[in-house]
This record gives structure tokens, sequence and C-alpha cells, in this order.
């Protein structure tokens, strides 16, 4: 028994940390969009206000 838990504990430890490693990649990636995002914010909003309004009366018709 105490073989197959030694077997277990590996496997398990090390998706953890796999899976924290793709998460901190992740944080750094949206922090990345997010700075981003600043220079398209102007871009992005002028888009929102023309496109969305007209999609929606669109979809309401």
């Amino acid at each position: 028994m105490p073989k197959l838990k030694l077997a277990e504990n590996p496997a398990r430890d090390s998706r953890g940390l796999g899976l924290r490693a793709h998460g901190l990649g992740l944080a750094a990636r949206i922090a990345g969009l997010e700075s981003r995002a600043w220079d398209y914010s102007g871009w992005i909003s002028g888009l929102a206000g023309s496109w969305i309004p007209a999609l929606w009366a669109g979809s309401r018709a």
C-alpha cells in the first residue's frame, strides 16, 4: 500500500505544479492584454458604440 501512495503523489504534485504554472502564464497573458487594451480602448469603445446598438436593434426587429 505505501508503494501505491508514493507512486500516486508525484503525479498529483506535478499536475498541480503544471496547473499553477499555467495559471501564472495565463495571468501574465491577461496582464499583457490589459495593457494592450488601453491602446485599443478608444477603438473598442467606438466599435461598441456603433455596432452593438445596431446588432441589438437588428435582433429585436
